[in-house]
C-alpha cells in the first residue's frame, strides 16, 4: 500500500500477503521479476504469475465488516507505453472469490508491449449494510493496491560513453588528470538522456581506461555511483522533485533520476533525502554507491 490517507479503513500486510511477481518461461521455470526485464524482446510473450493470500478474519477486523458480510474482489491489470504513466491499459483480469489464497496467472503478448510493463494489483470491497462507520461504503472501494513498473530490455537508451584524451580536451584546465568526466547540464530534467548526457573516460590514463573497457566490476561501480550522485543531487534540490520527475517522459534525464532515487532511497520523502544530502552526506553517497553495483560484466 502507498502512504495515501484514505477516508475509510483499508488493509495492510497483516491481512494481505502478496508474494513477488514471477515470470514463467517457455520451459515452465519460474524466475523473479525485477525492475528491468533482461533477455527479452518484442517477439517474446510473457506469462506473469504471483500468489496472494488473504486472512479474511484479520481483513474483517481491519475493515470493521462482519466476516460473513465481507465481499472482496481482486483485480489485476497491465499497462504499457513510454512515460511514467501507462499509455495503454491491457485487458483486466478479475477474481471474484477465493479461499485462503489465489494464484494469479496473467498472459501478455510481446507484440502488445512498448518500453515498459506496468502491473497493478488491486483489492476492492463491496458495500455491506452491517459495516462500521469508517468502513468503505462506496461501490468498488480500493482497500489495498500495489504496483510493479518493469523496464523492458531493448527499449532502454544506450548510456553514451566516449574514450577521449583529456590532455587535448582539457588542455591547461584542472580536469586534465581526471579519470572520467560527466558532461551534462544540471537541472534540465526533461531533456533526452542519450542526447544530453555523455560519460567521458580519460584514455590518457591507460591502466584505468583498460580496466573500464574490460568491464571491471568495481571500476564501473564507482563511476556509476558518481553519475547517479550528480544527477540525483541536482534532481532532489528541485522545488517539487517527485512531482517534476514523475512528469518527465521515459528516456529523459528526469526519468533516470526518479528511477535511481527510488532504488537508492525507497519510500523516503524528498525532504528526508535532501536533509541527508545536507546533514549526513556520507550516508547519502554511501547509499548511492551501494546501489551502483551492476554486477559482473561478461
Amino acid at each position: 500500500m502507498s502512504d495515501i490517507a484514505y477516508p475509510f479503513l483499508t488493509l495492510d500486510h497483516s491481512s494481505v500477503n502478496a508474494e513477488p511477481w514471477e515470470s514463467l518461461d517457455p520451459e515452465g521455470w519460474d524466475k523473479p521479476v525485477s525492475d528491468i526485464a533482461e533477455t527479452w524482446d518484442y517477439n517474446s510473450d510473457l506469462t506473469i504469475t504471483r500468489k496472494i493470500k488473504i486472512n479474511r478474519e484479520i481483513a474483517a477486523i481491519q475493515l470493521d465488516i462482519p466476516i460473513d458480510s465481507l465481499n472482496l474482489q481482486l483485480w489485476v491489470r497491465a499497462g504499457t507505453g513510454s512515460g511514467n504513466l501507462p499509455r495503454i491499459w491491457l485487458k483486466s483480469k478479475a477474481f471474484d472469490s477465493w479461499g485462503e489464497s489465489v494464484q494469479i496467472d496473467y498472459f501478455v503478448r510481446g507484440g502488445d508491449l512498448s518500453n515498459r510493463l506496468f502491473l497493478e494489483t488491486t483489492i476492492i470491497v463491496l458495500p455491506s449494510e452491517n459495516s462500521g462507520a469508517l468502513s468503505p461504503s462506496f461501490p468498488a472501494s480500493k482497500v489495498w493496491q500495489d504496483h510493479l513498473d518493469i523496464r523492458l530490455e531493448g527499449s532502454e537508451p544506450r548510456f553514451p560513453i566516449e574514450l577521449v584524451s583529456f590532455s587535448k580536451l582539457f588542455a591547461s584546465r584542472p580536469e586534465i588528470n581526471a579519470l572520467w568526466y560527466l558532461d551534462w547540464v544540471p537541472g534540465e530534467m526533461t531533456r533526452d538522456f542519450s542526447g544530453s548526457v555523455r560519460l567521458l573516460i580519460n584514455k590518457d590514463q591507460e591502466h584505468f581506461a583498460e580496466r573500464f573497457v574490460s568491464g571491471d566490476r568495481y571500476t564501473l561501480q564507482v563511476i556509476m555511483a558518481d553519475v547517479m550522485s550528480q544527477i540525483i543531487t541536482s534532481a532532489i534540490q528541485l522545488p517539487d522533485p517527485f512531482e517534476t520527475l514523475e512528469a518527465c517522459e521515459f528516456g529523459t534525464v528526469g526519468s533516470y533520476a526518479l528511477y535511481w532515487i527510488n532504488i537508492c532511497f525507497p519510500g523516503l520523502r524528498s525532504e528526508t533525502i535532501r536533509s541527508s544530502l545536507e546533514h549526513t552526506p556520507s550516508r547519502f553517497h554511501a547509499a548511492i554507491l551501494s546501489n551502483a553495483d551492476i554486477g559482473e560484466v561478461s
